[in-house]
């Protein structure tokens, strides 16, 4: 979610949206903080596009989480970038889908670090299992990305290093959108319990990384995302930059999409994202209920590449704007852009 945007002009059909409708009156101070992040990010939903995401950046031709990735998503349209961050042995955020590194690394090709790995009573025999929090930030960064996909672009594999967070923060300050805009950053947290237990509080330093860059404020262009509720809850307190939580196609997920459920997330959650897949489960309308209580919705993720018929791609992002979605979450965004100007074009239809 994109928080300073300007206010409409005589163009504004052609920009996307960040709207989150107003909720009803808070009940709670949960409720009432929640309530504040959603009146922070208030535009004119009916009015206004919705939002390209380019999650790991520009994953479809691209290492993901790497800067050249992100970098190449806001030019191919991208409103905003998502990055998922884990931590190193020693605190430092790093952007990466999981704690494992052996499928988007070239940890197997690089045997001298085996020893290095942190905590190990012994060195490990290969590189299988080791993860980001095995590793000082010193040692991450002579890592190199990998496409995790094989079936996508490999010549950019072993060029590109692993970001830090504050090296993303600074991509993306620098950059600007096709608009002219600064991207927004979505940022998801992977695994924050796992990373508690490890002594290494996910929320704890993404508050500080983001104070660093000055965007710890409601106003930045900011969204941070996870899965598990108890890390939101916890940011509730620590920050005011809006908060998602995420669902998927699980027993967790179905949960949130209950009136029960949707009312509990946005007691501290100023949107939900939820999968294709949960999506289908559900129903259409999960769309409708979830903006009915305030919710922004974004929908993960579009993949071009693995749609198996002609034409397949298209009609799930055209369905989707339908829908009236806030945002679309896909790994090749220079054709969700070529999707939504042709629903534009065409008034828009629902």
């Amino acid at each position: 979610m994109t928080l300073d945007d300007p206010q409409p002009s005589p163009a504004a059909s052609a920009e996307p949206t960040q709207a989150v409708a107003p909720s009803p009156a808070p009940r709670h101070a949960g409720e009432r903080s929640a309530d504040r992040r959603r009146r922070a990010t208030d535009r004119a939903r009916r009015e206004r596009l919705p939002f390209i995401v380019a999650p790991r950046g520009a994953s479809g031709v691209l290492p993901e989480h790497t800067l050249p990735a992100f970098a190449r998503g806001i030019a191919l349209g991208a409103d905003a970038v998502e990055v998922d961050l884990v931590a190193t042995a020693d605190g430092r955020l790093v952007a990466r889908h999981e704690p494992e590194l052996i499928e988007t690394t070239n940890i197997a090709a690089r045997p001298d670090l085996l020893p290095e790995v942190v905590g190990q009573g012994e060195p490990p025999s290969d590189a299988a299992g080791i993860c980001a929090h095995d590793l000082t930030l010193r040692s991450l960064t002579r890592l190199r990305a990998r496409q995790r996909d094989v079936e996508r672009p490999l010549e950019h594999d072993d060029l590109f290093m692993i970001p830090t967070l504050a090296q993303v923060l600074g991509l993306v300050r620098r950059s600007r959108t096709q608009q002219g805009r600064v991207p927004a950053l979505h940022v998801e947290l992977k695994s924050p319990a796992l990373h508690a237990e490890l002594g290494v509080p996910l929320e704890r330093e993404l508050v500080r990384d983001l104070a660093a860059h000055g965007w710890n404020r409601s106003d930045a262009p900011v969204l941070v995302m996870s899965f598990e509720a108890d890390s939101l809850l916890l940011l509730s307190g620590r920050t005011s930059v809006p908060l998602m939580q995420l669902a998927r196609l699980d027993d967790e997920g179905l949960a949130r999409c209950t009136p029960r459920g949707l009312e509990a997330v946005a007691t501290y959650a100023a949107g939900i994202g939820i999968s294709r897949e949960l999506l289908a489960a559900v129903g259409d309308d999960l769309v409708a209920r979830a903006q009915a209580r305030g919710l922004a919705v974004h929908v993960y993720t579009f993949a071009d590449d693995r749609e198996n018929e002609p034409g397949a791609a298209a009609r799930a992002y055209e369905h989707a704007l339908k829908l009236g979605v806030d945002a679309l979450v896909t790994d090749f965004p220079d054709a969700a852009v070529r999707a939504r100007a042709s629903w534009a074009e065409a008034g828009r239809p629902r």
